[in-house]
C-alpha cells in the first residue's frame, strides 16, 4: 500500500497512522522490493517515501522498529550517512535510500499491513 495525503506528515506521524490501520512503515527486504516500491513512486508521480529505519546518530547502525539491523539499504551508501541529524530513512525513486531529519515532512509512507 503506497499512501498519499494532500497534507505533509513526519515520520512519526507516518510510522502512527500505519500503526492505526493495523501495520508498520514498510521494511524494505530485498533490491526487488526496493524496485518494485521505486516504480511505484513513479507512477504516482513522488519522488520519495518513508521507509522502516532510524537510528540516533550517524555512527548509530541503522534500525528496523523492532531494533534489529535492516536487512537491505541498497548496493550504494545511504545518502547523507554522515549527517548526524538525519535519523530516519527515506527511499527515492531511484530505488537510493537517503537519511533525513524526523521533522522533515513528505506526502508519502508506504505501510505494510
Amino acid at each position: 500500500m503506497l499512501p498519499y495525503s494532500d497534507t505533509p506528515v513526519v515520520y512519526d506521524t507516518a510510522r502512527q497512522q500505519c500503526i492505526s490501520d493495523g501495520g508498520s512503515i514498510l521494511l524494505v527486504n530485498s533490491a526487488q522490493e526496493a524496485q518494485a516500491l521505486a516504480e511505484q513512486l513513479v507512477a504516482k508521480s513522488l519522488q520519495r517515501t518513508f521507509v522502516q529505519g532510524s537510528r540516533r546518530n550517524a555512527a548509530d547502525p541503522w534500525k528496523a522498529d523492532n531494533g534489529s539491523p535492516l536487512p537491505y539499504t541498497g548496493p550504494d551508501t545511504v545518502i547523507g550517512q554522515a549527517d548526524d541529524g538525519a535519523t530516519v530513512l527515506v527511499m527515492l525513486d531511484s530505488t537510493r535510500f537517503a537519511a533525513a531529519a524526523n521533522f522533515l515532512t513528505f506526502q508519502s509512507s508506504t505501510c505494510e499491513v
